[in-house]
């Protein structure tokens, strides 16, 4: 199987941060057998001004389905919003391999990406990081952490 490194492609040129695209910044592989979640941990924090929409494409063999599915939002904090930690969250699914189920802050204000799966046997996916605020796209995506359990709320 190929290993890609990751790739970063910027446009346009005279905006250097505008729709920033991290494609492939990680492959995750599942070989358990069992109803779960998967909580996946970003980098991207809570006041970063981040805009994204982070995909997952890959292929559930235990269900023979593709999985392809998106979490989108806005890491925006300006404390004029009581409550709310995401701006704009959601969640969708082209294919049903794996269910885009929740979005949340960790602990320490961290974005959290929550999936789910009746059985994920042989689940393999790369996620690939779209950013479209012209001023703040700058954080290089990376997943800090992953969490399988059978947790429907917070993990992290």
């Amino acid at each position: 199987m190929a290993n890609f490194a990751p790739t970063k492609i910027v446009l346009p040129l005279n905006y250097p941060n505008y729709n920033r695209v991290d494609l492939n910044f990680y492959r995750h592989g599942a070989t358990y057998s069992a109803t779960t979640y998967i909580h996946i941990k970003t980098n991207i924090p809570r006041y970063g001004g981040v805009m994204y929409m982070i995909e997952l494409n890959g292929y559930n063999y235990g269900h023979a389905q593709a999985i392809q599915c998106a979490f989108t939002g806005y890491m925006y904090d300006d404390g004029s919003r009581p409550g709310i930690t995401i701006y704009n969250p959601t969640q969708f699914q082209a294919y049903p391999g794996l269910t885009a189920d929740g979005q949340y802050l960790s602990s320490d204000n961290f974005l959290v990406l929550r999936c789910f799966k009746s059985d994920v046997t042989y689940a393999n996916f790369s996620m690939d990081c779209y950013q479209t605020n012209p001023i703040t796209s700058t954080v290089s995506p990376q997943v800090t952490a992953i969490a399988v359990n059978n947790t429907s709320g917070a993990h992290f």
